[in-house]
């Protein structure tokens, strides 16, 4: 643009012309321009900051959501683990396992489950463990869980005579003979 501004005279500062030749501005509407370009530039740069907040806001939430789904997914596993555990000391329990403490040396990593989160191969891995370590089952007991599903207790001796209606000697003669 070209100004009259160099020349110092009083026409310079209210008339400018558009070197484009579009028209003449005043040096009133140039600075209405300005200011209004400068607002303007104020205003985008705080959307500007205030969506950088947001993507920082949702970034966040982003990172939050994928720990959450990765902990709901760790609680399934345990959840899914813990049936299999109890499930597999269940069969252990038919099968005559002498002390179920020791399941704990079954390696659950080998567990597999089905799409509704059921463990698929929980009695190939009692097997495998019972051929490994048969000394945890017993023969009896196996026998008795094959053959039928109710485990049978020996009966209470019931004639025995109650410890209201025992003398001292008689009670002192029963705990010798309980070895109390």
């Amino acid at each position: 643009m070209t100004t009259e501004a160099d020349t110092g005279s009083e026409a310079a500062k209210t008339e400018v012309k558009d070197t484009a030749g579009a028209g003449k501005y005043t040096y009133e509407q140039l600075e209405a321009f300005r200011e209004e370009a400068i607002a303007d530039n104020v205003k985008l740069r705080t959307k500007q900051a205030e969506y950088k907040t947001r993507i920082g806001d949702l970034e966040q939430q982003a990172r939050k959501a994928d720990e959450l789904e990765k902990e709901v997914t760790n609680l399934k596993t345990s959840a899914r683990v813990e049936v299999a555990q109890a499930r597999l000391e269940a069969l252990a329990i038919k099968e005559g396992i002498v002390d179920p403490d020791a399941l704990k040396l079954i390696d659950l990593s080998e567990l597999k489950f089905d799409d509704n989160g059921k463990p698929e191969n929980l009695l190939a891995l009692l097997e495998s463990f019972k051929e490994a370590k048969p000394h945890f089952f017993t023969e009896a007991a196996a026998k008795s869980a094959s053959t039928s599903s109710t485990v049978k207790m020996p009966k209470a001796d019931i004639t025995a005579p109650s410890v209201k209606d025992m003398s001292a000697a008689e009670w002192e003669a029963e705990k010798r003979k309980l070895g109390l």
